[in-house]
C-alpha cells in the first residue's frame, strides 16, 4: 500500500504500509519473491515473444486500453496505452504474479472478501499475486520502483519503456502467460486513492 502525507504534501508513490506473509504460500501476497522459485524457472519459452492484453476496468473506474510485453534476454519492453484514468494523477502499474508460478486469477467480485463492493489492493493481490516488476519511468525498475507515470489532463497514459533486468528478475517474471498487468488509482467519495486497482489484464502470447 502506498500514499502518505509528508510536510503537508501527499506523496502517492511512498509506501504507507506492508505485510509480509509466508512466500511459500500461494494464497499469500508476499512482497518478498522466492529466489529459489526464480532459479527453478530458467527456460527460454518466453524469449522474443510478444504478450498482450486488453485492460478491463475494476471498481467502476472506466479504465480501458491495451498492453504489450516483450522479453528479449534480460531486456523487458512494455507498452501501455490507457484511458479513462483520473487526470493529472500518478497511477502505479505493475506486472503481478505468484513466485510459485501459480497462474494468476481474475481479481473479480468473488475476491471482495470484506463485502465493501470494492476490490481492494490486498484482495486483488490474492487473485493476481504480488507485484513482480513495476512499470516506472526508469531504466532499472528496482532502483526507482515508485517512479510511476502520471496521467495527462485527459486521463490518458501512453508509454513505452525498455528495462534492463537481472537474470533472477527475468526468471521470476516467467512464465509471462501466467501473469497479470494491473494499473491503480481511482477516485472514491472525491478522494484519490492511488493504491486501489483501476484495471487489469491477463497476459497471453500474441498470435503470429
Amino acid at each position: 500500500m502506498h500514499g502518505i502525507t509528508v510536510d503537508g504534501t501527499y506523496e502517492p508513490e511512498t509506501p504507507a504500509g506492508s505485510a509480509l506473509l509466508d512466500p511459500s504460500s500461494n494464497n499469500g501476497h508476499s512482497h518478498v519473491p522466492s529466489k529459489q522459485n526464480a532459479r527453478n524457472n530458467d527456460d527460454d519459452h518466453d524469449s522474443g515473444k510478444t504478450f498482450t492484453t486488453k485492460i478491463k476496468s475494476l471498481n467502476d473506474s472506466g479504465v480501458s486500453g491495451n498492453v504489450s510485453v516483450k522479453l528479449n534476454g534480460t531486456k523487458l519492453t512494455v507498452h501501455v496505452k490507457a484511458s479513462g484514468l483520473v487526470a493529472n494523477e500518478f497511477h502505479p502499474m505493475h506486472i503481478h504474479g505468484f513466485p510459485s508460478d501459480k497462474r494468476s486469477d481474475d481479481p473479480d467480485k468473488s475476491y471482495d472478501f470484506n463485502d465493501n463492493d470494492t476490490i481492494d489492493d490486498a484482495e486483488a493481490e490474492e487473485a493476481a499475486g504480488p507485484p513482480l516488476v513495476p512499470i516506472v519511468d526508469a531504466k532499472d525498475p528496482s532502483e526507482k520502483p515508485f517512479a510511476y507515470f502520471k496521467a495527462d489532463s485527459h486521463g490518458k497514459i501512453d508509454v513505452t519503456k525498455t528495462y534492463e533486468l537481472t537474470e533472477d528478475e527475468v526468471k521470476l517474471l516467467k512464465p509471462l502467460g501466467f501473469r497479470v498487468f494491473e494499473i491503480h488509482g481511482i477516485k472514491e467519495d472525491g478522494q484519490y486513492l492511488p493504491e486501489q486497482p483501476a484495471g487489469y489484464g491477463k497476459l497471453s502470447v500474441q498470435d503470429d
